[in-house]
């Protein structure tokens, strides 16, 4: 029995997203934890008594079936034994113990990664922008990992495919389902010239609280992330959070103050980000980071070269209403409407999100409306690792249940 299966075992008994650094530390590789006695696997302090369970209910003998399936279809398994597994994504706290790959992976070992990230529901303006820095920084030698979503996404992946270059495209859902039946030619062409990795089984479904925790391996894997037109409550803003704490690079392209869809990545900037105007403003300091392989020359030269975009034709775009003061007011008929803190108490009671993972379930109810807590603080009161109550938290913000105050501290949304 290959190593694959044992990999595979341990991922599942951990859940996606879950902290594996620590079990990574104590035993080296999953065979190990599964030659490892019970006992053990307990005095470790790596696994929650949920995943020491799951571990005794399956065994990697019942991977074999999944094993040749993605033989048949030529999809890769990458584990962190694998001399293709991404070197960035090893030093994270939640490194996936397993990559689902359809693809070239030995792209996934290419030195200048630059995750692109931006709205779904991007602006004409915002998708060219994503397209031609693409084009440029992909020209210039670098290679650009999104997610293969509609909008920024798909901009950025078609800028570095027109450039000649490669792209790597990380999933939220397993490599054979058709979620956004519209890219589907786009995944096609970005498996053939470049990847597409998930760590999610084939067959596994898109569900909203798969993407924050797809997030993760975006940031993870990349040198910097490049933010294109987000909102306050855009996914993308995890990810650029993400990517802090994992001490990556975070850019963003500045935009018009009028706009609302422009706050989170106007925000970014204003906490330090580095604003973009150019790709020259992404690739001058890895210029020097990594002689021989980015050439700034090579940015506007393969950009005038490329063939102009043009952005699919724009759906309309919803206008997203204006939060009322929280203050208490009368009405006409004298009623008076809650004040703020009837409405911070409301929001206490209010059930999570449906959807929601275990994991967040327990980590909202821990949050309060007006006291903000640090992941440190709710780890302790759910007993979960950390790594997961990252995941968890990311998945609420998603969600729009949770908010992100200065320091790191949580609040309900």
């Amino acid at each position: 029995m290959g190593t694959a299966a044992y990999w595979l075992w341990l991922q599942n008994a951990m859940g996606p997203g879950a902290n594996t650094q620590e079990l990574l530390a104590a035993f080296g590789t999953a065979r190990a934890v599964w030659e490892a006695s019970p006992t053990a696997r307990v005095v470790s302090a790596a696994f929650t008594p949920r995943q020491l369970n799951a571990m005794r209910q399956s065994s990697p003998r019942d991977y074999a079936p999944l094993i040749r399936r993605c033989a048949a279809n030529g999809w890769a398994i990458l584990t962190p034994e694998s001399a293709d597994y991404p070197p960035l994504l090893r030093g994270i706290i939640n490194p996936p113990l397993a990559l689902f790959c359809s693809g070239d992976t030995a792209v996934l070992k290419h030195p200048m990664p630059l995750g692109v990230v931006g709205t779904r529901n991007a602006s004409y303006k915002s998708r060219k922008i994503a397209n031609r820095l693409c084009v440029s920084i992909t020209g210039a030698g670098g290679l650009i990992v999104s997610g293969a979503a509609l909008g920024v996404d798909s901009a950025a992946h078609e800028g570095a495919l027109a450039a000649g270059g490669k792209t790597i495209a990380v999933l939220g859902a397993g490599l054979d389902v058709p979620y956004l039946k519209e890219n589907a030619p786009l995944r096609k062409r970005i498996a053939e010239n470049g990847a597409l990795i998930s760590e999610y089984p084939p067959g596994s479904e898109a569900t909203p609280r798969n993407f924050p925790i797809r997030n993760r391996i975006i940031a993870g894997i990349s040198r910097g992330v490049l933010v294109i037109e987000a909102g306050e409550r855009s996914g993308s803003l995890i990810t650029a959070g993400l990517a802090l704490e994992q001490g990556r690079d975070v850019f963003a392209v500045p935009g018009d103050i009028a706009e609302s869809a422009n706050n989170g990545s106007n925000k970014l900037i204003r906490e330090g980000a580095k604003p973009v105007f150019s790709a020259y403003d992404v690739l001058e300091d890895y210029a020097l980071r990594f002689p021989g392989i980015i050439e700034l020359e090579r940015a506007e030269t393969v950009l005038q070269a490329s063939p102009d975009y043009i952005p699919p034709v724009e759906k309309p775009r919803k206008k997203r209403s204006i939060k009322q003061p929280q203050t208490a007011r009368r009405e006409p008929e004298g009623k008076m409407l809650p004040a703020a803190e009837d409405i911070a108490a409301a929001r206490r009671t209010r059930a999570c999100p449906e959807g929601c993972s275990e994991d967040a379930r327990a980590v909202f109810e821990q949050l309060d409306a007006k006291e903000g807590r640090g992941a440190d603080e709710i780890a302790r009161s759910c007993a979960l690792p950390m790594g997961q109550v990252m995941a968890a938290l990311t998945e609420l913000e998603l969600f729009g249940a949770a908010g992100r105050l200065a320091g790191n501290r949580f609040v309900l949304a």
